[in-house]
């Protein structure tokens, strides 16, 4: 719900007409309720006589959220599998890097890489940007040298593959 404010309080028409600049995509009724209609952007224009303000919208698709915090790896991985069996196509990851199920040592070169619960999946957005204690990988997507016990070498990557997009902290 949107407010708009008349000033000063006895202006002597305080009437306010609501308008949507795409109303296919969100339209306002009387009152400055917006409601979503279909993905994509509008303006939002509260006039009162001479005098207007504007608010864009953007209305994007749902994203399907799993906290991890109480849950174990195969439990991650049975609500992601879930999801994608329901046609969820976003999905917001909450909680430590460790539930996701993915091994530290799968990558690309390696037979672990199916481990990875979005693997070869039609997920399109997954947000890990509320996913905590992401271990330090190499360029390859391998654990670095220095979890490893190593002296490091190579700098910090978080690899994720086969994703169209990845929202990483």
């Amino acid at each position: 719900m949107l407010t708009a404010e008349i000033s000063p309080a006895e202006a002597v028409d305080a009437s306010i007409t609501w308008s949507s600049s795409n109303p296919e995509t969100a339209s306002v009724d009387g009152d400055g309720l917006v409601t979503a209609v279909a993905l994509g952007e509008t303006v939002i224009t509260a006039t009162a006589g001479d005098k207007s303000a504007t608010c864009t919208v953007n209305v994007v698709e749902d994203i399907y959220g799993i906290n991890m915090e109480d849950m174990t790896a195969d439990e991650v991985r049975a609500a992601i599998q879930d999801a994608i069996a329901d046609g969820i196509v976003n999905i917001k990851l909450i909680g430590e890097f460790e539930k996701i199920g993915i091994p530290t040592d799968a990558s690309v070169y390696n037979p672990n890489y199916d481990q990875n619960p979005f693997y070869n999946t039609a997920i399109e957005l997954i947000d890990m940007t509320e996913v905590t204690g992401w271990p330090e990988v190499d360029v390859d997507g391998q654990l670095s040298r220095s979890e490893r016990g190593e002296t490091p070498r190579r700098s910090k990557s978080h690899r994720c593959a086969g994703i169209l997009a990845v929202l990483c902290p």
